[in-house]
């Protein structure tokens, strides 16, 4: 089963390096695939990799959906998509 929550990108001035290092890690810590796709747009990320979300090229106040499936993907979501929204570096 696929978990989706929508959330907007709280970090200024947008999914840099860093942040995206943060997001990446966090996801790989769940028994899930975990995806990001700017509302947006058709395209998407596969948080595997800080490149892939990195190219997505998200801004601050940019609405995004986070996906997960897997054996954790309900928790993996709420961090995940927490972790976007919040903006903590």
């Amino acid at each position: 089963m696929t978990v989706r929550r929508r959330v907007t990108v709280g970090h200024d001035p947008g999914l840099h390096a860093r942040p995206a290092r943060e997001v990446v890690d966090l996801a790989s810590s769940f028994e899930a695939t975990v995806a990001v796709r700017p509302t947006a747009s058709d395209e998407s990320a596969a948080l595997e990799s800080v490149l892939s979300l990195t190219a997505l090229g998200l801004q601050a106040g940019e609405d995004v959906v986070v996906a997960a499936d897997g054996e954790e993907a309900r928790a993996a979501v709420e961090a995940v998509g927490d972790a976007i929204a919040e903006g903590a570096e």
